[in-house]
């Protein structure tokens, strides 16, 4: 008896005691209460037992509170430090209380940079499979996961607050921001808000993951420029959830269900190759001026029963210039209340599913209720099925059909044909055929060429080829140290099936014979053997009429071949890597310029293009003093998208002017030197 008496007070002393040690803790919000008992916690009714695969995260407790519990943090980094891989049936579960939780330290000064391995630099790198983020609050804005660095605003290169490797990532009631370019408000405790580190809009991400079955739910994603919602993963489902971007931010692979979505620019997505990107009755509110599209790169986009508002678009499109064999799909679109065709100044590029039954892949009535078939969407081939819909759908896999295309083009010109497919159901894939004549063999010369200098200091070269086509010659150009054309440096070539037939002399080329060689061709020959011709004496002084002062440039002639030298009147193209950037190593290996058609913001476009990362176009001029120079581009001299702020395939340039106005301050030798940002490749 004296036994069972002493074991029920030692008994009523622990509890007394475990009552004593929780008895302090007040929920975070009063309106959405969690009971806290140590070993486990109380929310919505629910109790739920901590352990290896149960974390309880407060941002409350100290750090000597916290120790006093096994599986209980009060950071998320803490708490990263200690996580069991979870599986479908049994994930690894963060329960996270209402609060701010810095995922990466505003206040240190220090700079993030890459790791040597990388050129993206992580605020925090989780390897868990099926790791799950749960925020005990129904106001997602209520549990908040922060970091405040993009590029060149307390970070070296495109600064990502989360960096998660492994399969079945989810999160529920939880905010990520990146508060670089836009401020923390947090209502629930005003003093953890926090200002914007600052106004320039750029690259500030928050989420990188490279696993499959990924699904967020009610949970927003705020920044703006490149965004990164869960981005890389393979098949995404985003269930009520918001997000705030630029350009380059959503996940490309992903179906959106009934989101909220703010565009504050054109392009929200860089691209959606892959399983491509729908929209799930959403609602997209935008504040971009003028023309709203998609998509920046390639990919196909859906939208279904989604509604945009705003008081600022004049179109809205899928991509600026869709490609030809582009299909994108819509059903019940409306902006500002009114019924809109996605893409109408291309309307090949738009499916509309209305009356078809494509329509059934997206979305079909089920007891007069509409439901949205994610269950095709993303069930792939393991039947995954997030929203619980698979016993409402039944799907059937029709034999795949081929054909085959004979070609006949009896012209001269190649043609461009597009073959559309479609479906008894509407669905439509289209695909771009080029077809050209049959090959001839090369012309031949009737008249070897020949070179004349002329009074206007311009070098013009004459030949004639045996044949009845345009003449598609290549004639390129060269500076060579003595009348055997020995030593030779391409300076101009001839670019878009039009020779050049002249070179125009400059104060670089005094004491260089010029050569020019011309490879016969015309629309239906390949290339043939080359011939070259010299001048026969170097080029003097005399003979060169162009003004020194002015160094008038047209790219579309450039040589782009590599050249390291640094020699007057010459320009040396190469790549380099600056000591000041991330680590990365220059590839000289190969042309570091082309010139041809632009791409994504410049696709419209042609000029000169980097073909490589840190490409550099220098030239060093002729003489002894130099200073104070300006360039100049305007309709004659016109410049498309120079000085792109993202990727360097952006960047085309056709043709500009150099003139130092004043040669006197600087000392020999002073190079003018175009050098474009080195990108993100």
């Amino acid at each position: 008896m004296k036994k069972i008496v002493l074991n029920i007070l030692f008994l009523f002393a622990v509890l007394v005691c475990s009552s004593q040690q929780n008895a302090g803790y007040k929920s975070p919000d009063a309106r959405d209460p969690i009971l806290f008992e140590g070993d486990h916690i109380v929310y919505q009714g629910k109790t739920i037992l901590l352990g290896p695969k149960a974390f309880f995260i407060d941002g409350q407790l100290s750090g000597k509170e916290a120790a006093k519990y096994s599986h209980v943090f009060n950071s998320v980094n803490e708490a990263a430090k200690h996580l069991t891989d979870g599986t479908e049936a049994s994930p690894m579960v963060l329960y996270i209380a209402p609060s701010v939780y810095w995922i990466d330290n505003p206040d240190d000064p220090e700079i993030r940079i890459p790791k040597a391995t990388g050129s993206t630099p992580f605020g925090l790198e989780i390897k868990c499979e099926w790791l799950k983020f749960y925020g005990l609050s129904d106001y997602a804005k209520n549990v908040v996961l922060a970091c405040n660095r993009g590029q060149t605003m307390g970070a070296k290169g495109n600064f990502t607050m989360l960096r998660i490797s492994g399969q079945g990532t989810s999160a529920e009631n939880i905010t990520f921001g990146n508060y670089c370019n836009i401020d923390l408000v947090y209502p629930l405790k005003p003093e953890l808000g926090r200002q914007k580190r600052g106004s320039a809009i750029v690259q500030a991400q928050l989420v990188f993951c490279d696993g499959d079955k990924l699904v967020a739910r009610n949970t927003r994603f705020v920044s703006r420029l490149n965004l990164s919602p869960f981005a890389g993963g393979k098949r995404t489902l985003f269930d009520r959830c918001l997000f705030e971007s630029t350009d380059d931010a959503l996940n490309g692979t992903a179906v959106y269900l009934n989101c909220i979505l703010k565009f504050y620019s054109g392009k929200p997505f860089w691209g959606t190759v892959g399983t491509g990107a729908v929209f799930l009755g959403c609602d997209v509110n935008s504040y971009t001026r003028g023309e709203q599209y998609f998509t920046k790169s390639k990919g196909q986009v859906a939208a279904v029963d989604t509604r945009f508002e705003s008081e600022t678009l004049t179109y809205l499109g899928w991509r600026d210039i869709p490609a030809k064999e582009s299909r994108n799909y819509q059903f019940n679109i409306q902006l500002s209340g009114e019924p809109v065709l996605i893409g109408k100044y291309h309307p090949q590029s738009t499916v509309d599913m209305t009356g078809k039954a494509v329509i059934n892949a997206y979305r079909f009535i089920y007891k007069d209720e509409v439901i949205y078939n994610t269950y095709n969407l993303l069930s792939g081939d393991d039947n995954w099925d997030p929203m619980g819909i698979k016993s409402l759908v039944n799907l059937k896999i029709k034999p795949d059909g081929t054909c085959v295309i004979i070609p006949t083009n009896t012209n001269d010109e190649m043609k461009e044909v597009i073959v559309t497919a479609s479906t008894s159901s509407g669905l439509e894939a289209a695909s771009v055929v080029y077809v050209t004549p049959s090959i001839l063999n090369a012309p031949e010369f009737s008249l070897l060429p020949t070179l004349k200098k002329n009074k206007d200091g311009r070098l013009t070269l004459d030949y004639k080829l045996d044949m009845k086509f345009r003449d598609q010659s290549l004639v390129n150009w060269y500076r060579c140290s003595d009348a055997k054309g020995n030593n030779p440096i391409e300076i101009a070539v001839s670019r878009l099936n039009e020779p050049k037939l002249f070179y125009v002399l400059s104060s670089g080329d005094m004491g260089y014979y010029i050569m020019a060689k011309v490879s016969p061709k015309h629309l239906r020959s390949m290339t043939g053997e080359p011939v070259a011709v010299l001048t026969a004496e170097p080029v003097s002084a005399i003979d060169v009429k162009a003004d020194n002062n002015i160094l008038d440039v047209d790219l579309k002639s450039l040589s782009t071949k590599y050249q390291p030298e640094v020699k007057p009147g010459f320009w040396t193209l190469d790549c380099y890597a600056p000591a000041d950037t991330y680590d990365w190593t220059a590839d000289n290996s190969g042309d570091p310029w082309y010139y041809g058609g632009g791409t994504d913001g410049a696709i419209n476009a042609t000029g000169l293009v980097q073909a490589n990362k840190g490409a550099r176009l220098r030239y060093t001029p002729v003489g002894g003093k130099f200073g104070d120079m300006n360039m100049k581009t305007g309709p004659l001299y016109r410049s498309v998208n120079p000085y792109p702020h993202h990727a360097t395939d952006l960047t085309v340039l056709s043709r500009f002017r150099l003139k130092p106005t004043d040669w006197s301050f600087m000392p020999n030798p002073r190079q003018y030197i175009i050098s474009f940002p080195t990108g993100l490749k």
